[in-house]
């Protein structure tokens, strides 16, 4: 049974057309909305023409914004318009950004994942990222934060089951 439509978006760094990505993107979307399945997006540079694809989508089901690495502003706009904010290990390097990403955003509109293989928790002792390391990234981000690591995982839990479970 699918979860969601993604990993999906915009990307500056792909050599296709921008008005190409466009076009997938969008039928990404409405696929997403006629299957009532959240999205996972995928996005570098193109912020507020992502922005605007989405609000126009209005997908009942929601969408995540991947390994967030985006200003705090845009992280706002997009949970605003009915987004999720992912943090990855690479939102660690900048401790200080992240203090004022919680100050923005509710932790009810947070997630976080590995982006396994890529992005390693800093210190990670592993050649490569991997999914064991998101208890650490949790920890981190709890740190940062002030809330207890039991609240925050609790917290994610439930954000997690509110994107990704459908109720039947």
């Amino acid at each position: 049974i699918p979860t969601a439509i993604g990993e999906c978006g915009l990307d500056r760094r792909i050599a296709s057309q921008p008005g190409r990505q466009k076009e997938i993107f969008l039928r990404q979307l409405q696929l997403a909305r006629q299957q009532a399945l959240p999205v996972i997006v995928h996005l570098v540079g193109h912020m507020q023409l992502a922005l605007e694809l989405l609000r126009a989508a209005n997908l009942q089901a929601g969408f995540v914004m991947h390994s967030w690495s985006g200003s705090v502003e845009m992280a706002a706009a997009f949970v605003a318009a009915g987004g999720l904010i992912s943090l990855s290990a690479s939102s660690l390097r900048h401790p200080e950004k992240l203090r004022r990403l919680f100050a923005a955003i509710p932790l009810q509109a947070l997630l976080l994942e590995t982006d396994a293989p890529d992005m390693p928790l800093p210190g990670w002792p592993q050649l490569c990222n991997e999914p064991a390391a998101l208890p650490a990234i949790g920890a981190r981000i709890a740190e940062i934060t002030g809330v207890r690591v039991e609240k925050l995982s609790e917290i994610l839990y439930i954000n997690a089951l509110r994107v990704f479970v459908r109720n039947p």
